[in-house]
């Protein structure tokens, strides 16, 4: 049989027949990061772990039940997340392409072998990532098929041999059904979108919280797996994807609008690991936040009168003053959240300070932090 690119022929699936190779339980303890290639077709369907599988060009987030196919000559890479040790079962089958008119006469049996070959096209539907639960049938289909190949587990060869094509061609149909599934939904319930749509807006309104999809899935009403391919279809990318960036967008905002440590903007946004939240950020907008922060538009960087370099909003509202001239404040059209007011207690202006909160004399650090100040302007070197 010879190899035929996927550019001079691709056969309809009826003259295609699939034959399982081999499968192997994989772990990357000890080789994780090593590009594999392969030259048969294969499917990867992890049972442990999380992390991120690069295959080609593309990325993918993967926990226990997600599942990817690789066409021949395609190779894949896996990064575990720390403290994680990723296992999957990687299955290798060929696929054979038979000529329509061999197959309406299997008589001409002697002719096969010389008509036939190899298939090395996409035999799997796009998207190529597969979402299921770590207990549904496939996973247990693919644990099956592992068993059964190995060497001790069968005596009758023959026997063992059919019984894993068998359960081989049952993991290919579940596959095939489950995007075939989505696609008559999509036409069949126009409420599905819909209710996928709304967890959108549920999304962006609580994107700080911890989010997973089995609870966006379970609130439109649909499966995980279903519910991913309906989101993918709607917005183009990934729940997960769509809201990390939906957080770094807010996270953008809030670095702009005002000075506070970046765990705890990390942590407002739905970010528990500031590393995390750090290199996200940096992937999306090619800087680290605190760069962001200092060179966007929208802030300034100054020197103060003791040598700090500061970072500050260019329309800075909240605004706590705490010295004796604020009056010099107020000449400049800013009128400040808070201050020390016993400092104005005799002054010109002071019916101008009716709604400003008073920060105590010396300055009440947790009444000045529950104002969430932009800028603290102090009038004494005391640190």
């Amino acid at each position: 049989m010879n190899p035929s690119p996927s550019s001079e022929y691709s056969p309809p699936s009826s003259s295609l027949l699939f034959h399982f190779k081999q499968i192997v339980l994989a772990s990357e303890l000890n080789d994780r990061l090593q590009f594999r290639p392969h030259s048969d077709h294969c499917l990867l369907m992890f049972i442990g772990g999380t992390g991120t599988v690069n295959i080609g060009p593309e990325q993918y987030v993967f926990h226990p039940g997600h599942g990817y196919w690789l066409t021949p000559g395609e190779s894949y890479r896996i990064a575990p997340l720390v403290g994680t040790v990723p296992e999957y079962y990687k299955i290798t089958f060929q696929v054979i392409a038979m000529p329509l008119e061999t197959l309406s006469d299997m008589t001409l049996a002697e002719n096969v072998t010389g008509m036939a070959s190899l298939y090395l096209s996409s035999v799997l539907p796009e998207p190529r990532e597969y979402i299921v639960s770590s207990s549904s049938k496939p996973v247990q289909l693919a644990e099956e098929l592992f068993y059964s190949a190995q060497p001790t587990s069968q005596p009758h060869h023959q026997t063992s041999a059919l019984r894993q094509q068998i359960m081989f061609q049952k993991l290919l149909l579940l596959w095939q059904e489950a995007h075939a599934h989505v696609e008559y939904n999509d036409g069949a319930n126009s409420a599905l979108p819909a209710s996928v749509e709304n967890t959108l807006t549920y999304m962006e309104k609580h994107y700080e919280k911890p989010l997973t999809v089995k609870q966006l899935a379970e609130q439109a009403n649909v499966s995980i797996w279903q519910y991913f391919q309906l989101f993918r279809k709607i917005t183009g990318k990934k729940p997960l994807h769509y809201l990390t960036e939906l957080r770094l967008n807010h996270a953008k905002r809030l670095l702009l609008e005002c000075k506070r440590p970046l765990r705890e903007i990390a942590r407002q946004v739905g970010f528990s690991d500031e590393y995390y939240f750090n290199r996200r950020f940096r992937q999306m907008t090619g800087v680290p936040p605190g760069q962001y922060a200092l060179s966007a538009p929208g802030s300034v960087c100054v020197k103060d009168w003791t040598g700090h370099q500061i970072h500050i909003p260019r329309q800075a509202s909240r605004i706590i003053y705490h010295g004796e001239t604020m009056g010099d404040l107020l000449a400049l059209g800013a009128t400040p959240i808070g201050g020390s007011l016993r400092l104005s207690e005799y002054s010109g202006y002071k019916h101008r300070l009716g709604n400003v909160t008073d920060v105590g004399l010396p300055l009440d650090t947790g009444v000045t932090s529950a104002l969430n100040p932009d800028p603290i302007i102090i009038a004494n070197s005391d640190e």
